[in-house]
């Protein structure tokens, strides 16, 4: 009787490996297959066919992808010829573009079923009324790429930035329709050009009185420079005023030490870099505290094991007990700690009207918090969390410019949303 439990855990054992075993069979063509049928069942045919492909890939002769890819193929290539039907007859301005998309859809269609060297393909082929797509594929993309170019050339009519943005995209949409299309090329560059907001951005000047931790004004500017030329987001549209043309500017006019309080500054300084914005902006307040040493001191006990005893009861039978005894250690728990706060004004102008786009304040505070222990008595009272502190040493906190930098860049990153939000 003993036997039989161990062979019929062996004989379950058994089957669940051979299950395991069929599912690993069953999931290439099989899976592939379930996956076209669930497909099939949501109207997306296009699924449908890739799914059933991929099982015929692994067995070309798999009944259930054999029946569903003779349905689903003629059905994918029905609906998305209604779609080109639908579009043709329509006025939507994108209409060239949904064109093209469907007839990639029909080319991509028949690329995947070619794939299939077996006899049924040329049946699909000719139940679908497949035609020669790639041609009317370039077709489409040449009238979507004339769309696209007139597009641009009403929008050159137009005087301001946006206006020359737009062309400079809709030229873009040209050549990606049709690679060296007209002179769609020449003309983005072109209206690219113009469609460029220019930025400069004035020395931020440290007017908080403390000047003991290097120029901070300088490091902000450039950080704030440097941040927007990074972004690739911003770069086919945008410019920064180099640092180097900055500075030379102000110099001649005299105004590096102004604070452009002077409304008509900006118009001015537009004027002669070819800004259409300008940055300005201000540190108002640093701030470090002196580190803070903070002491707690502590005793903790603990119950620990020193041994095992041996008695013996009435009965002179012997019993082992574990012996423990109370053990105790004074505790230091240490803190230091120290903060660096910095606080900025900035303003965003539009040049050409001298009106202020945005007028924010900012400020950035960094906390530096260093925790270790010291302790006399026994060790062994110490929980895992203080044993940890222990093994950490004193050390000296970070110099205060370097909790400067840190913040520095906190303000960096709120400045350069601010001036993304304006040019979007």
């Amino acid at each position: 009787m003993g036997s039989w439990p161990k062979l019929n855990f062996l004989f379950v054992l058994s089957g669940l490996v051979l299950f395991i075993t069929s599912c690993a069979y069953l999931s290439t063509e099989a899976q592939a297959t379930r996956r076209a049928q669930q497909a099939y069942s949501a109207r997306d045919y296009d699924a449908a066919v890739k799914a059933s492909v991929t099982a015929l890939l692994a067995d070309p002769g798999y009944d259930e992808a054999l029946d569903i890819i003779d349905s689903a193929f003629p059905r994918a290539v029905d609906a998305h010829r209604q779609k080109i039907i639908n579009y043709s007859g329509s006025n939507e301005p994108d209409k060239f573009d949904r064109i093209v998309r469907e007839y990639e859809a029909l080319q991509s269609l028949v690329d995947r079923v070619n794939v299939l060297d077996i006899p049924q393909r040329e049946i699909w082929l000719f139940k679908a009324k497949v035609e020669d797509y790639q041609s009317l594929l370039n077709s489409a993309r040449q009238s979507a790429a004339e769309d696209h170019y007139l597009r641009a050339e009403k929008l050159l009519a137009g005087s301001n930035r946006d206006d020359f943005r737009l062309a400079a995209e809709e030229f873009k949409l040209a050549v990606s329709m049709v690679a060296g299309y007209r002179d769609a090329q020449a003309r983005y560059e072109d209206a690219r050009r113009q469609a460029i907001t220019r930025m400069a951005i004035v020395p931020i000047r440290n007017t908080s009185g403390q000047k003991e931790y290097g120029d901070l004004g300088a490091a902000l500017t450039n950080q704030i420079m440097s941040r927007l030329l990074a972004d690739r987001s911003l770069s086919e549209f945008f410019e920064v005023v180099s640092r180097d043309q900055m500075d030379m500017i102000l110099d001649e006019q005299d105004l590096a030490h102004s604070g452009l309080v002077d409304s008509s500054v900006p118009v001015e300084l537009g004027q002669i870099m070819g800004a259409h914005l300008l940055l300005t902006g201000q540190i108002t307040q640093i701030e470090v505290t002196d580190p803070q040493h903070i002491k707690n001191k502590r005793k903790v006990e603990r119950d620990v094991i020193v041994g095992q005893e041996t008695t013996q009861d009435s009965e002179g039978k012997k019993h082992s007990r574990t012996v423990f005894d109370r053990v105790s250690a004074r505790v230091t728990f240490h803190e230091l700690h120290m903060d660096a706060t910095m606080m900025v004004t900035y303003r965003i102008v539009d040049v050409a009207t001298a009106r202020v786009l945005t007028s924010n304040t900012q400020a950035s505070t960094e906390h530096y918090r260093y925790e270790w222990a010291t302790y006399t008595g026994d060790k062994r009272a110490l929980d895992w969390n203080t044993k940890a502190l222990v093994q950490k040493k004193e050390q000296p906190p970070p110099p205060p410019t370097e909790l400067m930098l840190t913040a520095l860049e906190d303000l960096t990153e709120a400045i350069v949303r601010d001036v993304i939000t304006v040019l979007e």
